[in-house]
């Protein structure tokens, strides 16, 4: 992450406002960012600076930095929109968020929808099936990750019995 990273970034902030990025191809993506100005330098430098905003994001995460860890996660996203481990990041982030402050909403919509396109990519993500038992107003019961991670391990097995 250096000065050039950021101003890169904050040519992309309209993206950010727009709401984050679905799943693109690398190429769609490059498209998409040419359209904000980011030529296609720029975007191999973005690519480079990656896995330092993600151990950033961790590191903060450890720390319980949660509003530091988000903001170093969600620049990670305008860098690669659909790699598991900024939207794992993105979704364990808002989640603890939300259980600090249940009152914010969008905290629990955002951990949901992260997690669920964590299982769009991978339909056996474990931590994402976990987040999602949380959060879900149907598994009350679920307030912390043992309980949570039983009752996704019962629904697996449920849903396994009914397809085979």
């Amino acid at each position: 992450m250096n000065i050039q990273t950021e101003i890169i970034l904050d040519k992309l902030r309209p993206l950010k406002e727009k709401g984050f990025p679905e799943l693109y191809s690398d190429r769609e993506y490059s498209e998409i960012l040419s359209s904000f100005g980011v030529n296609d330098e720029e975007y191999r430098q973005l690519k480079e600076s990656y896995p330092e905003y993600i151990e950033f994001g961790k590191r903060l995460l450890k720390e319980n930095k949660l509003l530091e860890s988000l903001n170093h996660f969600e620049k990670a996203l305008l860098i690669a929109t659909n790699e598991m481990e900024v939207l794992s990041g993105l979704s364990e982030t808002y989640l603890r968020l939300w259980q600090q402050h249940p009152e914010v909403i969008a905290y629990r919509e955002n951990a949901v929808y992260y997690s669920e396109r964590c299982l769009n990519i991978n339909p056996d993500h474990e931590a994402s099936m976990t987040r999602i038992a949380i959060l879900n107003p149907k598994f009350e019961i679920a307030k912390d990750v043992n309980t949570a991670k039983i009752i996704s391990l019962v629904v697996g097995l449920l849903i396994a019995m009914l397809i085979a």
